[in-house]
């Protein structure tokens, strides 16, 4: 079993990527696996996978960030240690709520509950500002809440750098939006969609749930723990 650099990634790894496998297997099993045409309504199948994979990318990604905001708030010495970038974007958003004396909730060690409520918003349903995860709102939104400038830099693997892997996951989620939308894009969604990206979100979450660990450790000493074990 791959281990996995925290909650938020072993739940990805053992609970995620398992449906969209048997979805896969699924389409398999319907089809064979030998090339040549396929019948056109099992692409429905297919089209799911993309949707489920996709969504999965994004909740991993809102869940990520709120372990590690829980993580700076149970494991930083003081606010002093916090990332610039997050205290930063902490301050703004206090300073723009109606309540004129909310700034006066980090005071002390008030600033830990701050990001605990932080964290709540962001693993929960009302939060929708992560609701199309294409690249350059995966980058913005992790150095708002994480602190982390530029996560995307670490997305990077055997022949694959950055710029390619930021292009890969682009073109998957506008797969995933003409789905939505269209319901099928020109010439279909085929079973390789589905593998390519669900190999491509695997790859992704663990160089992210990777980069925030160790942009984690920096600034508490301790990094994300790494679990070989499916989540209890």
């Amino acid at each position: 079993m791959p281990i996995a650099y925290g909650v938020a990634h072993r739940g990805l790894l053992d609970e995620a990527v398992p449906d969209i496998e048997r979805l896969i297997d699924f389409h398999e099993r319907e089809t064979g696996s030998a090339r040549g045409r396929r019948r056109p309504e099992i692409q429905v199948v297919s089209r799911s996978a993309v949707v489920l994979t996709c969504a999965s990318w994004e909740a991993f990604c809102e869940d990520l960030a709120a372990e590690a905001l829980r993580h700076l708030a149970d494991h930083a010495p003081d606010g002093s240690a916090l990332p610039t970038a997050l205290k930063k974007s902490v301050k703004a958003s206090l300073l723009a709520e109606a309540n004129e004396l909310a700034i006066w909730d980090l005071a002390g060690d008030g600033w830990r509950q701050v990001l605990r409520d932080r964290a709540s918003l962001l693993s929960g349903d009302e939060d929708r500002s992560l609701n199309t995860p294409k690249p350059h709102l995966v980058k913005v939104f992790f150095e708002k809440n994480t602190g982390i400038k530029d996560i995307t830099t670490s997305w990077k693997w055997h022949k694959n750098e950055p710029t390619r892997t930021v292009m890969l996951l682009t073109d998957f989620v506008v797969l995933r939006g003409a789905i939505a939308h269209r319901g099928s894009p020109a010439g279909g969604v085929l079973k390789r969609h589905a593998t390519q990206g669900l190999d491509l979100i695997q790859r992704l979450a663990e160089k992210s749930a990777e980069a925030v660990s160790d942009h984690l450790a920096k600034h508490t000493g301790t990094g994300l723990p790494k679990l070989d074990a499916p989540v209890q």
